[in-house]
This record gives C-alpha cells, sequence and structure tokens, in this order.
C-alpha cells in the first residue's frame, strides 16, 4: 500500500474520484470535518504548481511529504512552498535515517523543517524512519555513517516526544539541541539521562557530562565502539572492567551495585 500516488498516469481520476466520494475541500460529516489521508506520503519532487492546486480540491489532512535524504532539499523546500500557498497548514513529514545518511544530516533537515515552520506559517512535524534492510530481522542494522549509540539515544529521544519532531523551537531545542554538536551529546547520553530530562540535572547526568566532555575526540570514538560491544555483552560488568579508562563513565550506561565493579 506504499504507492507513489503523484506518479500515477491515472492521478486526476483519483483525485476526482475522492471529490465525488463527498471529501471535496471543506466538507463535513454533520459537524466533523471529511478527511483525506495519503498514509504512504507524496512525493515532493512531483509536487508541481498546478499538482498542489489539484490537491487543494479535497480535505487532505495532515500533507504527508519524505525528507529522506539532502539530495532532494531544494525540491522539497518547493513542494511545502506551494502547498503552503494553496492553504495547506498541517504538515507530517518523513524523515528516514540510518541509509546512505549520517547523524549530521538528519539534525539538519529537521532544523529545515522548523525554518520552513517559522517562514511559511505551517506546521510541519518531523516523523523519523529508521532504515533497517528487509534481511535484517533481528533489527540491529547499523548504517556505515551511524555508530549504535547514536541510534539508541535516537530511539529514547523519539521514546520522550512520542516518536515526532514537535515545530516548537524551544521543544526542539530541549529535545534534539540547539547545535549539532548538542545534538550528538544528547545522543550519546545514557537511556535514563534522555528519557527523563529531570534526571539530567542530577548529580549523576552532571558527573557523566563533566566526564563526556573531557574526552578527545579519539576517546570517544573509542567509548562508542565500547558501548556498542556492551551491548552485546552477556556480562556486562565483567566487561566494563576490562575497560579502565571509561570505567565511570561506562557505569552511567550500566550502573552496578556497590562494590560489583572493582
Amino acid at each position: 500500500m506504499d504507492n507513489n500516488v503523484l506518479a500515477s498516469d491515472h492521478v486526476d481520476s483519483i483525485l476526482g474520484a475522492i471529490r465525488n466520494e463527498g471529501f471535496e475541500r471543506g466538507a463535513k460529516w454533520g459537524k466533523k470535518m471529511r478527511v483525506v489521508d495519503f498514509n504512504q506520503g507524496i512525493d515532493a519532487r512531483l509536487v508541481t504548481t498546478q499538482m498542489a492546486k489539484n490537491l487543494a480540491t479535497i480535505n487532505l489532512t495532515p500533507v504527508r511529504l519524505a525528507f529522506d535524504f539532502d539530495g532532494v532539499e531544494l525540491q522539497y523546500r518547493s513542494a511545502v512552498a506551494r502547498l503552503a500557498t494553496v492553504g495547506f497548514r498541517h504538515f507530517t513529514n518523513y524523515l528516514m535515517f540510518n541509509f546512505n545518511d549520517a547523524p549530521e544530516s538528519l539534525y539538519r533537515r529537521m532544523k529545515v523543517n522548523l525554518e520552513l515552520t517559522q517562514r511559511l506559517d505551517v506546521a510541519i512535524t518531523g516523523f523519523p524512519m529508521r532504515y533497517i534492510p528487509i534481511d535484517h530481522v533481528d533489527r540491529q542494522y547499523v548504517s556505515p555513517g551511524w555508530r549504535w549509540r547514536y541510534l539508541r539515544g535516537i530511539q529514547c529521544v523519539l521514546l520522550a516526544t512520542h516518536g515526532m519532531v514537535s515545530p516548537n523551537p524551544d521543544f526542539f531545542a530541549a529535545a534534539f539541541g540547539e547545535s549539532y554538536e548538542g545534538f550528538i551529546e544528547i545522543l550519546s547520553m545514557p537511556d535514563r539521562y534522555i528519557v527523563h530530562r529531570k534526571e539530567f540535572k542530577s548529580n549523576q547526568a552532571r558527573d557523566w557530562r563533566r566526564r563526556f566532555r573531557r574526552l578527545s575526540k579519539s576517546s570517544r570514538a573509542e567509548l562508542l565502539g565500547i558501548l556498542a560491544d556492551l551491548n552485546r555483552s552477556r556480562d556486562k560488568q565483567r566487561d566494563i572492567a576490562k575497560h579502565r579508562e571509561f570505567r565511570r563513565l561506562l557505569e552511567h550506561y550500566y550502573p552496578a551495585e556497590e562494590g560489583a565493579v572493582p
């Protein structure tokens, strides 16, 4: 059911059928608006000025577009602007990650949505979707541009935000960081410091942040590798003890009972 409806040679007939079924622009059932939802999304590359006008003849809400990689940014920006011009205000747009991208790309695409929200007076809610190849049934795939800890961090952030990226700038900054460096720091945090933001102000969380910020670039990369290995470990406390340089940091991720780690 993931057909690219705008690519169909019969898209005008499809829109006509939708109107004939009583879902034309402004149609209601009693006091409630009748809603059309192309749940799989519409192709931003095919949203011409005329197509935007055609879509405006039905009660389409929210509009769903995909902003899956940097190469479609110009078409994506144009599609949102054209749809806003004909009256669409609510967007829930897909953002694929863990494919041929990196964390910096995802962060930048989310920031594009914030920019368009403010400039065009619309509300663009982001819906990040993690790519996993169909043959990776264990769902542990990590693409070359990502790290296991970053993917886990995204999962925790989205758990706290109910899977969505709010178009509110203040909410976005709190959830994803005010800068790319802040974004990476959030993704690197232990799970509970991400999900339970009030705990991030605790002494434990401050200790993690102080130790993390002291690490060099190479040490951070080493830490990320260790965390990926620990995720697969059956005896985490034993393996933590092997990494004395990072032990205090690692204990934030996998707290041990007092005395469990020498």
